[in-house]
């Protein structure tokens, strides 16, 4: 890390914390450092890879309805990073659902590229001393700026701030307590064929238990192996969430396979604690100026990536207003 200062220090690479990171750094000229505790970039706009077997096996796809999250959705066309995968959804209104390309990890690679990203740098606690936060990681490392903005699920968020010692406004540690999530179980298939879902490739589950979605990976063009992600239900993983993979997978490709018509080869599994935002609320974001402290992502804003986006965006007005 280079001796210059570091203006906003920013927990997690998911779309809330690069965009975030991205109009601090070009839009108002600061230098911003992105700490995330994974090998990769994206949070759960994630992907599985498994020989020529891959899996979106987070966040399936992302709708717009603001115009300001338009206007990057419509540059991401223009450079082919995202595609229209389909446009209904159930008994819904028609509403463009999108999918990243090569995979839902594409977006948060390219926005990360040129930003200042320490990878594997998980960080364990956020102290407050003399108008400088200092983060230190669980290696042991150590950065230091006087704003900090961070991106994870609020009792993640909450973590970092108690190690530190941080005493939040009583009202605004109520606020952050009361948010609460669904969790989700996740199984990635693989298949000796195509699987057989209806085009484009996924069906979403009224009843959402035990099976609340199944994603086709090879009709999405994800994977060039017939591979398919199915997500729990909330309350099946809330049951089976702490069961051993070859308890929870078994029920969970027990149940989808009526719609598949291949033979299963391998299964993985993967586990999502805050998969959705249970709470309902008003704020974009949480924000404490005289504190320097911000957080942001799909814990405020409206809980899907476009929420989360908006979230990271709106949150960065608000920290270089107080620059």
């Amino acid at each position: 890390m280079n001796s210059e200062k570091i203006d906003v220090l920013v927990i997690g690479a998911g779309i809330a914390g690069l965009l975030a990171a991205h109009e601090l750094t070009n839009q108002h000229g600061l230098r911003v450092a992105i700490l995330d505790k994974s090998r990769g970039v994206g949070g759960r706009m994630a992907t599985r890879r498994d020989g020529e077997a891959a899996y979106d096996h987070g966040a399936q796809f992302f709708t717009v309805r603001n115009p300001r999250f338009k206007q990057w959705v419509d540059r991401w066309l223009e450079q082919g990073l995202i595609k229209l995968w389909f446009d209904q959804l159930a008994d819904e209104a028609p509403l463009m659902r999108y999918a990243a390309m090569p995979s839902m990890t594409a977006i948060a690679k390219q926005l990360a590229v040129g930003l200042e990203l320490h990878r594997e740098s998980q960080v364990v606690s956020a102290q407050r001393a003399d108008g400088e936060w200092t983060l230190v990681t669980k290696s042991g490392a150590t950065y230091q700026a006087p704003k900090l903005l961070i991106n994870a699920p609020v009792p993640q968020a909450m973590e970092i701030i108690d190690a530190g010692g941080i005493q939040l406004a009583t009202a605004d540690e109520q606020f952050l307590r009361s948010i609460h999530y669904a969790k989700c179980i996740v199984a990635m298939v693989e298949l000796n064929r195509p699987s057989g879902l209806p085009a484009p490739g996924r069906i979403k589950f009224d009843d959402q238990e035990p099976i609340s979605w199944m994603g086709d990976n090879q009709q999405k063009g994800v994977s060039m192996r017939p591979a398919i992600t199915i997500h729990s239900g909330p309350a099946f993983a809330e049951k089976y969430f702490d069961a051993p993979d070859d308890v929870r997978l078994p029920l969970l490709v027990a149940a989808a396979k009526p719609w598949l018509k291949a033979e299963i080869l391998s299964v993985k599994g993967h586990r999502w604690k805050f998969a959705h935002r249970l709470t309902e609320h008003d704020r974009d974001f949480f924000g404490d100026p005289p504190l320097g402290l911000w957080m942001a992502g799909d814990s405020f804003n409206a809980p899907r990536v476009e929420g989360a986006a908006m979230s990271g965006l709106l949150a960065a007005d608000a920290i270089a207003a107080t620059i």
